[in-house]
C-alpha cells in the first residue's frame, strides 16, 4: 500500500500526539532505559546528542534512542570521524511506522472458548521465551525486570483459553508503540491476533492514547497483518539506536 503523505500542519499534531502518549521518557529502573526522542531534521543532530549525553549522567548504558528517522540518526553517526568508536549504534534494520486511527478501531468478538485478560506475574516466562529479542536484551538487564515493569505499568491484554491458558497476547511498550505480538502456534488461523490487536486498541484509545505500531522493514507479514487490521503506514520510517557509554 501507499504511503499516507503527512502535511507539515499534520506532522505537528501527530508529534505532540505521540509526545502525550508517551507516559516516560528517560526512565532508570535497573532497566535498559528508553530515550524517546521526536527530532524533526538532521539539523537538530547537535542538540540530540547533547540531550542523550545529559540523560547518560544519571542512567546505566546503553540507552535505547526511539524515535528518531532513520536520515536524525545517520546524522547522528555522521557526527564521528571514526564509525568504529562512535557511541551510537544504529540497528542494522529500519522499522515502518503505522497507526491505527479511532475511526478504525472495532470492539473484537472474543470467540467461544476464550476469555479476555491481561499480562502478570505468571506471563513472564511464555511472553519472555516467545519474544525474538529476549537473548539480545538479557545481556544488558533482567528480562523478568523488564517485562515485569511493562505489565505494572503500561496497557496489556492476553487472550486465554476458559481453564486459564495464555494463548495470545501484545502490549505497549515504554516508548509507546504497541508490540511483542504472539500468538501460541497451535492456536493460529484462529484469528486470534486481529482479535488481541484491535482490544488492546480498544483499550488504548478509550484511555485517549494514539495507537501506533513499530514493524521492522522486512517483517512481510508483519506489514501484512496491521494493514488488514486498519494499520495507516506512516510516510517516515524509525531507526533504533543504542547509546553505549
Amino acid at each position: 500500500m501507499e504511503p499516507h503523505q503527512i502535511l507539515p500542519a499534520e506532522y505537528d499534531i501527530l508529534e505532540q500526539q505521540m509526545k502525550n502518549a508517551l507516559p516516560l521518557s528517560i526512565c532508570d529502573w535497573g532497566i535498559l532505559p528508553s530515550a524517546v526522542t521526536f527530532c524533526k531534521g538532521p539539523e537538530f543532530v547537535r542538540s540530540l546528542k547533547a540531550l542523550i549525553q545529559l540523560a547518560s549522567k544519571n542512567v546505566p548504558s546503553p540507552i535505547l534512542v526511539v524515535g528518531c528517522s532513520t536520515d536524525v540518526i545517520d546524522a547522528l553517526v555522521n557526527l564521528y570521524e571514526c564509525k568504529a568508536s562512535c557511541p551510537f549504534k544504529p540497528a542494522q534494520e529500519n522499522a515502518l511506522v503505522y497507526t491505527l486511527p479511532p475511526k478504525n478501531i472495532s470492539p473484537p468478538t472474543i470467540p467461544d472458548g476464550f476469555r479476555v485478560s491481561e499480562l502478570g506475574e505468571r506471563h513472564i516466562d511464555p511472553v519472555k521465551k516467545s519474544w525474538r529479542y529476549s537473548e539480545e536484551y538479557e545481556q544488558f538487564f533482567s528480562m523478568d525486570r523488564w517485562l515485569r515493569y511493562h505489565f505494572s505499568n503500561f496497557p496489556t491484554l492476553c487472550i486465554e483459553t476458559e481453564d486459564g491458558v495464555p494463548v495470545a497476547w501484545e502490549l505497549q511498550q515504554d516508548y509507546g508503540a504497541v508490540g511483542m505480538l504472539h500468538v501460541v502456534p497451535e492456536y493460529r488461523r484462529k484469528k486470534l491476533g486481529s482479535v488481541v490487536t484491535m482490544a488492546l486498541a480498544e483499550k488504548m484509545n478509550n484511555e485517549g492514547q494514539m495507537v501506533f505500531a513499530c514493524v521492522n522493514e522486512k517483517n512481510e507479514t508483519g506489514k501484512t497483518f496491521h494493514e488488514t487490521n486498519g494499520y495507516i503506514r506512516l510516510a517516515f520510517d524509525l531507526c533504533f539506536c543504542s547509546y553505549f557509554f
